[in-house]
């Protein structure tokens, strides 16, 4: 495990500035500001798919393997999450689990919201999980909150700090390779086993804590690959680590200002067919809710709203006779999804170039044009004809 007394970590805590922690304290910074001037539905959109985007990236650092349909599967408990579950990683469900339960309690209300919701929509198949199993992945989740809210960083690079202090904790320093020589008669062998992923998802999730309070509501962020392991190894310079750590922290930020744009394009799409919608009250939440949820099933949508199983079928009903549901028959059961129409994309309009002639020269051109064409009209020629320009 790597040690703070190693003087390249000494080197790499504090005080490197350089351009790529400028961009990402730019990226930040305008993300900090799109929160602060985002409506209240585009927020609580965004919060929905945040909290799903965390559950995704810790599943994936877990080395679990699945595409977004199959995720939505598992969700629903229609199927597996993987075909073939990682060795030694955790469960699945256990892991969405803890998550959801940490976000549950975060002072954003949007983003505490919209775990509440996710626990509701999570009918993923119970798996054989021990108790200490999941007191380990809590303690790890506790331990990423305790490094990030200790950090106070008032500027990308403070981020640092941050990573030292990781490199330094048991649960997220980084794993070594195992190797045990097997003896074979007279043939001995070395196995080599793939170390363990070292979970940083867990600072990942309360990463937005590290920050001070000028940044406003993004200090109650999860930041999905905020925190890159290479940030963290001791054969890289401290050089190599900033930049992979600006980079990283540049490229988290970007990823969820996407985010948040293009949730705001879908609000607009999705409030310009609420019209439809008028006559059913409920309605329209679901709607805002499977466009920012992906496909649930009627089960799952009866528990995240607290509606009956009639009061949910007369939604769907509505929602599909205003052509805006979509619809996947898995294993008997239907997954309903918002389908919008893509907005036309505008052609761009083209600007003429500018003139290298001042408009005087022009004027004259045009007058001298305007006389050649008086004296050829004289002469009974209009201009210069095909066998002429030959």
């Amino acid at each position: 495990m790597v040690r703070f007394d190693d003087p390249t970590l000494e080197k790499f805590a504090s005080g490197h500035h350089s351009a790529s922690y400028e961009r990402a304290a730019l990226a930040l910074g305008r993300l900090a500001g799109m929160l602060t001037l985002a409506p209240a539905p585009v927020l609580s959109q965004f919060a929905h798919r945040l909290v799903d985007l965390m559950v995704r990236h810790a599943l994936r650092s877990e080395h679990h393997a699945f595409t977004p349909t199959r995720y939505a599967h598992w969700r629903a408990g229609l199927d597996t999450l993987a075909l073939e579950a990682p060795i030694g990683a955790r469960s699945p469900r256990m892991l969405a689990q803890a998550i959801l339960m940490a976000l549950a309690d975060n002072p954003l209300a949007p983003i505490a919201d919209a775990a509440r919701a996710a626990q509701a929509a999570l009918r993923a198949a119970p798996e054989g999980v021990s108790d200490d199993e999941r007191a380990a992945t809590e303690a790890t989740i506790a331990s990423g909150r305790s490094l990030a809210a200790s950090t106070c960083a008032r500027h990308a690079s403070d981020l640092a700090r941050l990573a030292v202090a990781a490199a330094n904790d048991p649960h997220f320093a980084p794993r070594e390779r195992l190797r045990t020589r097997l003896g074979l008669g007279a043939f001995a062998r070395v196995v080599e086993r793939t170390a363990d992923p070292s979970p940083i998802w867990a600072i990942d999730l309360s990463l937005g804590r590290a920050f001070t309070d000028d940044l406003g509501a993004l200090r109650f962020l999860p930041f999905p690959g905020a925190l890159p392991l290479a940030a963290l190894r001791r054969d890289l310079e401290p050089e190599e680590r900033h930049d992979a750590l600006a980079s990283a922290t540049e490229t988290a930020a970007q990823a969820l200002t996407k985010l948040l744009d293009e949730t705001l394009v879908q609000h607009r799409m999705l409030v310009d067919h609420l019209p439809k919608l008028r006559s059913s009250s409920r309605a329209p939440e679901l709607a805002a809710l499977l466009l920012a949820v992906g496909p649930l099933s009627s089960r799952q949508i009866e528990h995240v709203l607290a509606a009956s199983r009639l009061g949910v079928r007369d939604m769907l009903g509505k929602l599909a006779k205003a052509k805006l549901l979509s619809k996947e028959r898995i294993n008997g059961t239907y997954l309903h999804s918002i389908a919008l129409d893509a907005p036309c994309p505008t052609a761009p309009q083209t600007q003429a170039s500018p003139s290298p002639f001042s408009q005087e020269a022009l004027d004259e051109f045009d007058a001298a044009m305007a006389a050649a064409e008086a004296v050829l009209a004289r002469s009974g020629r209009t201009g210069p004809s095909h066998s002429d320009a030959e």
